[in-house]
């Protein structure tokens, strides 16, 4: 299918979009780091059961950092998206996450001399009006707007870097990473800041939840990115995620009662014109594998 990695991402973003508002719901009794930690941590050894001879044979033969900012920046994203979370609305949240699809092309071009197509820049000029319009704006920007800003940064980032971890090594090998290091991470953090025990008097919807989180949005969401990143380039990888706010503001209307607007669906449209001007007028090298997407990167 010659537009694969589209359908790999919107799945992700409807996967996505379901966790936000069961998250925000959830962090009344959990707290961020602590649900982060036995999310990954239950994910992270779910993946190592099925794959640990993969990982390993690809750990040998791949630097340190050829992987590591990958990880990093992954784990870092989530702490600081999920922390959003418990501050602002959730349509917010998926707003500014999803501007990492601006920040990816810019870093793309400043850092590493990618340059953007007339059509590609049009297509964000759309998806910025789209994600303004679906999200009710920012009437006002607070300590959880400056985290969702953060995590869409180091979103745009962790797509980058992974194009060239997944140049070495399968998708299934950094997924596994992403999982590992997100997990020690928040552990660190839930030690450090929280009382872990919190964990023991959470109720069985918050372990549901925690269930979901794990399983299908880290496991299998970060599996979806990582193969879509092995059939196109990282800019235009991030900006079919822009579908995710989409789902989030359909999933927090009907769980949260946030705003639907016949606004909110005049940005959801322009949001999908504007993935469908980018993969239809990308260029040529946008629909090959990573290893010549993410040239020059390394």
């Amino acid at each position: 299918m010659k537009h694969r990695w589209f359908f790999l991402i919107l799945l992700q973003s409807i996967i996505y979009g379901l966790g936000d508002p069961i998250s925000k719901l959830m962090y009344q009794e959990v707290t961020v780091s602590a649900c982060l930690s036995l999310r990954f941590t239950l994910a992270a050894v779910i993946l190592l059961g099925f794959y640990h001879k993969t990982l390993w044979a690809d750990l040998r033969r791949t630097p340190l950092l050829h992987w590591l900012p990958a990880t990093l920046c992954m784990a870092l994203c989530y702490l600081c998206s999920n922390q959003a979370l418990t501050l602002t609305m959730a349509a917010h949240v998926a707003f500014l996450r999803s501007s990492s699809a601006v920040w990816t092309p810019l870093i793309l071009l400043l850092f590493f001399h990618k340059r953007c197509t007339r059509p590609q820049l049009l297509a964000l000029g759309l998806m910025l009006l789209g994600l303004y319009l679906l999200c009710g704006g920012l009437h006002s920007f607070g300590l959880g707007e400056l985290w969702g800003f953060a995590s869409a940064i180091l979103a745009a980032l962790s797509l980058i870097f992974g194009a060239q971890a997944l140049e070495d090594m399968h998708p299934l090998s950094l997924t596994t990473l992403q999982l590992l290091v997100a997990a020690v991470l928040n552990w660190i953090m839930t030690f450090a800041t929280e009382n872990p025990a919190i964990l023991l008097h959470a109720s069985a919807s918050s372990y549901l939840v925690i269930l979901y989180l794990a399983i299908p949005c880290s496991l299998i969401g970060y599996a979806l990115q990582n193969q879509a990143l092995t059939l196109t380039g990282a800019d235009m990888v991030s900006l079919a995620q822009c579908t995710y706010p989409i789902m989030t503001a359909l999933f927090s209307f009907f769980i949260l009662g946030e705003a639907f607007t016949l606004r909110s669906l005049i940005g959801a449209l322009l949001i999908l014109l504007s993935i469908l001007l980018a993969t239809r007028y990308a260029q040529s090298d946008s629909a090959q594998p990573a290893v010549t997407a993410a040239s020059g990167i390394r």
